[in-house]
């Protein structure tokens, strides 16, 4: 049996109260986390994307996910193809270091920055 698991920042649509947070349901919540500042949120419609290239602090939640369900999140997110979960720094003082989904800055810097780095701000929309 397989015991790993995967530290996930999640930010969009998966966080607690959004519309795919089921997806992690039993899996364990460690809390509210920031990345550090060298990402861009941009608002792609019904989801944000996050991309490496920008200089905001980009605001989500942590998870344990056991690699036995990291599949299912892969799926949902596209992955690769859309999205790229790779390894990104945090500004927390107990976990450095997450995965995070990732669009490629090519496809997502034409869309609006959203400008708070936090997808749940809705007035960023208005």
């Amino acid at each position: 049996m397989n015991h790993a698991r995967h530290l996930i920042f999640v930010y969009g649509t998966l966080r607690h109260l959004d519309a795919a947070h089921d997806l992690l349901g039993g899996c364990e919540h460690v809390g509210r986390a920031k990345t550090i500042p060298e990402f861009s949120l941009r608002n792609v419609g019904p989801y944000p994307a996050m991309v490496r290239t920008g200089e905001q602090q980009v605001v989500g939640e942590l998870y344990w996910v056991p690699s036995d369900r990291i599949s299912v999140l892969d799926a949902y997110e596209d992955h690769p193809t859309l999205y790229q979960r790779t390894p990104i720094a945090l500004d927390h003082p107990d976990h450095p270091v997450a995965e995070a989904y990732l669009m490629t800055s090519s496809v997502a810097m034409g869309y609006p920055l959203v400008p708070s780095g936090d997808w749940h701000r809705m007035q960023d929309f208005a």
